[in-house]
C-alpha cells in the first residue's frame, strides 16, 4: 500500500470544512462529514476511491469525489500525495 501524504493546503481545508460544517450543523455532523472526507482520502491508498484524470486542471493530478468534495492528488511510485479538498462549486484549475 502507497503511502498518504497530505499537503499543508489539504490539512488547512479539512480544517476549513469542519469548522464550517461545525458552525452550521454542530459538531456530530462536522465530525462525521470530515471523516467521511477522510475515508475516502483513505481509500485513494488501496485502490477503493474511484478517480479520474485532472490534466486539464494540472497534468498528473487527479480528482476523486467525496461528498460535495473535491479531492486534489498525484501520485508517486511510492506515495499519495493530497493537495487539496475544494469544494465541487469551487474552480479547480484556479485554486490549485
Amino acid at each position: 500500500m502507497k503511502a498518504l501524504e497530505l499537503s499543508p493546503k489539504a490539512r488547512n481545508d479539512l480544517e476549513d470544512i469542519w469548522l464550517y460544517s461545525f458552525s452550521e450543523w454542530g459538531r456530530a455532523q462536522a465530525d462525521a462529514y470530515v471523516a467521511s472526507l477522510r475515508s475516502v482520502i483513505k481509500g485513494l491508498q488501496d485502490g477503493q476511491t474511484v478517480s479520474r484524470r485532472a490534466d486539464n486542471a494540472k497534468p498528473g493530478y487527479r480528482l476523486a469525489v467525496a461528498e460535495r468534495h473535491l479531492v486534489v492528488f498525484r501520485q508517486t511510485p511510492d506515495k499519495i500525495i493530497v493537495i487539496r479538498v475544494l469544494h465541487q462549486r469551487m474552480d479547480v484549475d484556479r485554486w490549485i
